[in-house]
């Protein structure tokens, strides 16, 4: 197999490049102390960096070994000077373009005035809302949602006075998973459901009380019409799980957590609609998943906008950026609307077909 490398300038891409944090574990474990005491890992790492296109070393585990691996292989030749010349003009108009040549210092009284401006936050939820990914869908948990919230503000047919009356709860079922349910993750998108479906019947679940909690939302799950699953499986710096009586690293629904969403698409699947707000590639842990949303970020933007989608108040514009293995093709951005069309689970974009 051959493997084709893009250089940056292939891309077409003018823009600062900066790596992610050098301190990682991931990177770390990688570059390991040598023979060579003067040919630090913080250095060989940071060389790397650059030459594989990065402008700016975020972060190195050793800031003096990076800074003089990097001095040695300038004087080496290892890195050409007008490779280096080139690196540093790049960050030196960054800088002059937003004025840090002349004024580097912020000034914190007008910080209120210059963040979070009417207009800065309407684009942030423009954006959110044309991000919503549907990666899959099964023509049912939409439906049922949108179904439901006509029918809460009468745009369905009228119901018989002798109808009986749906228990709270019955209609939309909500579970939040989330990493610590006294975080603020899922405050958002429980508030704008309740704005649509004020009797929704909603539960907060984190791994350390999920084992406790799995057959309570099996048992919600299966009489409800339909479910909401909103997953916050957040990367972030040194976040740390137990699973198993072993600490590890994770972005995934690990333990207690991914048994309940197991049970839970065993028991409601037809009917569920798992929004990951976050990282993106937690189906590929649960294949079972039938209408799977991505939103990409878990900001207060995007739990609103995965609340419009899921009751059909705005389209599905986003497509996915990369590949799910054994779930969906980079560049799929399923339409609900196709399902009225007989087009279920076909991808709106060309992409999704290569």
């Amino acid at each position: 197999m051959t493997v084709q490398l893009l250089h940056l300038s292939d891309l077409h891409f003018g823009g600062l490049v900066v790596t992610d944090a050098m301190d990682m574990k991931a990177l770390t474990s990688i570059y390991k102390s040598g023979g060579d005491p003067s040919n630090t890992p913080a250095g060989r790492a940071a060389v790397d960096a650059l030459k594989a296109g990065n402008d700016i070393i975020l972060m190195p585990s050793d800031l003096d070994g990076a800074y003089n691996g990097l001095l040695r292989a300038a004087k080496s030749g290892e890195i050409t000077n007008d490779e280096l010349n080139f690196r540093v003009l790049k960050v030196l108009r960054a800088k002059a373009s937003l004025g840090l040549h002349k004024a580097r210092l912020v000034d914190l009284d007008s910080i209120s005035e210059q963040v979070a401006k009417p207009a800065d936050i309407a684009l942030a939820q423009e954006i959110a809302d044309a991000a919503v990914t549907l990666v899959r869908d099964n023509g049912q948990a939409l439906t049922s949602l949108s179904a439901e919230l006509q029918r809460r503000h009468g745009t369905s047919a009228v119901r018989d006075p002798y109808d009986i009356a749906e228990e709270p709860g019955e209609g939309v079922f909500v579970l939040i998973l989330t990493d610590d349910m006294r975080g603020d993750s899922g405050r958002v998108f429980e508030r704008e459901i309740r704005q649509r479906i004020p009797d929704a019947k909603i539960m907060f679940v984190d791994n350390r009380i999920a084992a406790q909690m799995t057959e309570t939302v099996v048992n919600a799950a299966s009489k409800a019409k339909a479910v909401i699953v909103a997953a916050y499986a957040v990367p972030s710096a040194g976040k740390m799980v137990k699973v198993q009586g072993v600490v590890k690293n994770s972005v995934a629904l690990v333990g207690d957590s991914g048994s309940l969403m197991d049970r839970l698409l065993a028991t409601a699947g037809k009917k569920t609609a798992m929004v990951a707000m976050g990282n993106p590639y937690l189906a590929g842990d649960f294949p079972a998943v039938q209408t799977y949303i991505c939103t990409f970020s878990n900001s207060p933007t995007s739990e609103t906008a995965a609340v419009k989608v899921l009751f059909g108040e705005i389209p599905f514009r986003g497509k996915l950026p990369i590949t799910l293995p054994n779930i969906a093709a980079r560049g799929t951005g399923l339409d609900h609307r196709a399902i009225a069309q007989g087009r279920v689970g076909q991808p709106t974009s060309s992409a999704a077909a290569k």
